[in-house]
């Protein structure tokens, strides 16, 4: 593959994104392939060196705004007739509502999400101030000479620090989870909106 081949299907890889970020990126690689043309790799080497072009643009994609793709795919391409924007404005309470319910389905999801990893630490809490009052309670047991009491404070205490320590690594798992999650729904929102416009080529 030459430089211009590389170029032209990065071009038409990325051409969700807004036309000044499509501009800036394509200029980028193609001064990159001339420097190292320039450095003595022949054109050839100089674009395999880059590595493949559908990896290129999907790392692209994946690190723009949604916002910009949203944006960009929202906007004509063309401008619209007067039966178009009739037919728009007479459609917009049905795809308005359809939106709306996709939105709130994912915020909803999302909500979820994260209130599940705040009442794990919410638990993580409990049983650490738990523990911490049982230990203080062992100690005032075994201070009045009740040792009966006092092991069975101290142990309860022990007892609620392992489960406080056992839910501290679940809700570290569960915020990095969570993260890798939230990561996940908007990298597939933004390949919905990447793929719908491959598909209009």
């Amino acid at each position: 593959m030459n430089k211009n081949e590389f170029i032209r299907e990065l071009s038409e890889r990325i051409r969700s994104l807004p036309q000044k970020e499509q501009e800036e990126i394509l200029s980028f690689y193609s001064e990159m392939i001339s420097e190292r043309m320039e450095d003595g790799m022949s054109e050839q080497q100089a674009v395999e060196a880059l590595g493949s072009v559908q990896e290129i643009a999907e790392g692209i994609m994946l690190d723009a705004p949604l916002t910009a793709i949203i944006k960009e795919k929202v906007k004509p391409k063309r401008e619209l007739r007067g039966w178009e924007i009739a037919l728009i404005i007479i459609g917009s309470p049905l795809w308005i509502s359809l939106a709306l319910v996709v939105f709130a389905l994912v915020l909803v999801v999302y909500i979820l999400l994260w209130t599940l990893v705040l009442v794990m630490w919410v638990v993580v809490l409990s049983f650490g101030v738990s523990a911490l009052a049982c230990l203080l309670a062992s100690v005032i047991g075994f201070a009045q000479s009740n040792a009966p009491v006092g092991l069975a404070l101290l142990g309860a205490g022990m007892l609620l620090f392992g489960l406080c320590l056992y839910f501290t690594v679940l809700s570290v798992l569960s915020v990095k989870g969570a993260a890798r999650l939230s990561v996940l729904i908007v990298k597939g929102i933004k390949k919905c909106f990447v793929k719908s416009s491959r598909k209009e080529k």
